[in-house]
């Protein structure tokens, strides 16, 4: 085997790898989005840590890119923080007071690019009271660089989950396609219908109560940056959670330890 075969045989490998730790994850989101749905916040970080194995630092990826998400149960992320006041699957969502709707309008007639192939095109529908729907955002596959030689996964448009509207009811926060290892978090304006990419994760959630009321809950899957690579206790990618800002800075990185986490969430820890 020539050079060129190998590297190509291994980056064979590298990428299925990648796409097994993904398959694994996405049970693990739905459990956390169910939890959630049937409001007991307690489940989503536990569901999603007990089942996330260390991964393989065979398919470690350039740790300069965004890092691949995690899922959680609810009950370990914020039983009581986390906990939405509105009503919504994870593809629809509506306000608390029942005067807006948005939600994903899938046609399977077109088709987009992804960093994982071909998919349906999907763009988010809103739909307030008394005014006819339209659309708020419309989805696109891969962005390419300025310069044209690669992409901007990160501005991928489709495979819209997880809707989650901000307390003030003016901007809606989701998840889409992004990386092979882990999706990312946009917001849209509901007024202008400008969209921003705000980080990786899997999963995204407004809080509604405690001291972080207002911010964003996040679940990443990332590599693990409390060993060093190559070392006995490196764990390649771990499930991890934070809060943000609704700009996107990092507020804090939450505990891995599930009793630590929630005490952090409700005001009670460091």
């Amino acid at each position: 085997m020539d050079r060129t075969s190998s590297w190509a045989f291994v980056g064979a490998i590298a990428l299925g790898a990648a796409v097994l730790v993904v398959s694994a994850c996405v049970p693990l989101v739905r459990d956390a989005r169910d939890a959630r749905d049937a409001g007991d916040p307690g489940s989503l970080v536990s569901v999603v840590e007990a089942s996330v194995e260390p991964r393989d630092a065979g398919v470690e990826q350039n740790a300069t890119q965004p890092t691949p998400n995690e899922d959680r149960d609810e009950d370990e992320l914020a039983p009581k923080s986390v906990a939405g006041a509105v009503t919504h699957s994870a593809r629809d969502i509506t306000s608390s007071d029942g005067a807006t709707r948005i939600f994903v309008r899938t046609d399977a007639s077109r088709k987009v690019d992804t960093t994982t192939g071909e998919t349906d095109y999907e763009e988010l529908v809103i739909a307030r009271k008394g005014l006819p729907e339209r659309v708020l955002l419309n989805g696109r596959g891969l962005g390419k660089t300025k310069d044209g030689t690669g992409f901007q996964v990160e501005r991928t448009l489709t495979g819209f989950d997880n809707l989650s509207l901000s307390l003030d009811g003016k901007t809606l926060f989701f998840t889409s396609r992004a990386w092979v290892t882990s999706d990312a978090v946009h917001a849209v304006d509901l007024a202008t219908g400008t969209s921003r990419y705000l980080t990786d994760g899997l999963f995204v959630q407004v809080i509604e109560n405690g001291p972080f009321r207002g911010r964003l809950f996040v679940l990443h899957f990332r590599l693990d940056d409390q060993h060093p690579f190559g070392s006995a206790d490196y764990r390649g990618r771990i499930a991890r959670s934070s809060i943000l800002e609704e700009s996107g800075r990092l507020v804090r990185k939450l505990p891995e330890n599930p009793a630590e986490r929630e005490s952090v969430l409700v005001g009670q820890g460091r």
